[in-house]
């Protein structure tokens, strides 16, 4: 893959067509967990919303403020989940740029990421096994069960 070298100089604009056209294009072809129908589901975040909007930030100086008053704007118009799929493309373009083979500035801030132990379910009580064996019969005991 074509490395791009990043610098003071360089726009959130440029590093996300770099990013579209380079690092997603070759994803899909060398790896089977990104699909085509994602790829260009990122690409049109990117087109249409992320790059009018933050293109002429410089990347090094784009701040929480910078995606806050972003996603602020598209909040009147656009519905929770098209926000969601904004800000997750716009998430992972930066992801990207902060990785040590992008960028060996930025090295150690990938290097600390840590996965979040997910929390285990809890066994039921007394109670709750009553209820769930008193309604052996009825039809909506899938759905109780797993609530």
């Amino acid at each position: 893959m074509e490395r791009l070298v990043l610098d003071e100089r360089m726009t959130v604009g440029d590093w996300l067509t770099h990013w579209v056209d380079i690092v997603l294009a070759t994803r899909v072809r060398e790896r089977p967990t990104l699909a085509a129908s994602t790829r260009d589901s990122y690409a049109d975040a990117v087109r249409l919303h992320i790059r009018p909007s933050l293109g002429r930030h410089r990347l090094t100086k784009l701040g929480p403020e910078h995606i806050d008053n972003f996603i602020a704007t598209k909040r009147p118009t656009y519905r929770a989940n098209s926000l969601r799929i904004m800000r997750t493309t716009l998430r992972k373009a930066l992801n990207d740029a902060s990785e040590p083979d992008t960028s060996p500035a930025t090295s150690s801030t990938s290097a600390n990421r840590q996965r979040v132990a997910t929390r285990s379910a809890l066994p039921l009580g007394h109670e709750a096994r009553t209820l769930l064996s008193s309604l052996e019969d009825h039809r909506l005991l899938a759905l109780m069960s797993y609530c």
